[in-house]
């Protein structure tokens, strides 16, 4: 998308973060920081996490639905539960790294999650 129109990319891709917004909030959640085409969110609880993170996936391919495929935008999502250290408005940690491998192998348009999520500590 980028190399055909970048302006337009730049423009869907935050058009998509405000609209992600809501959700996020209504999940307790909160943005940290937004990163190019992508972001960091953190949440008090990973129930909510998963929630969200569904949602917004649903929420980008409702966006897509009448769009032509060029001019579709696809996320893929990392998720872990772990430790982070408050770092100003930022946040760092192995939580945060383990999420952005997760990230980096998920399948477009789906949720990569560790194994701590999928069986949290009782």
């Amino acid at each position: 998308m980028v190399q055909h129109d970048e302006l337009s990319a730049i423009q869907t891709v935050k058009g998509h973060f405000a609209a992600f917004e809501a959700p996020i909030s209504l999940h307790h959640g909160r943005i940290v920081k937004t990163m190019g085409d992508g972001f960091l969110a953190e949440f008090p609880s990973v129930v909510e996490a998963v929630s969200c993170a569904s949602a917004l996936l649903k929420l980008v391919q409702q966006r897509n639905e009448n769009l032509p495929v060029s001019n579709q935008t696809v996320f893929r999502m990392g998720l872990h539960a772990g430790d982070i250290l408050q770092d100003g408005d930022d946040i760092l940690g192995d939580g945060v790294n383990i999420a952005a491998r997760l990230e980096s192998i998920a399948t477009p348009g789906c949720l990569a999650i560790s194994a701590k999520v999928r069986t949290p500590e009782q």
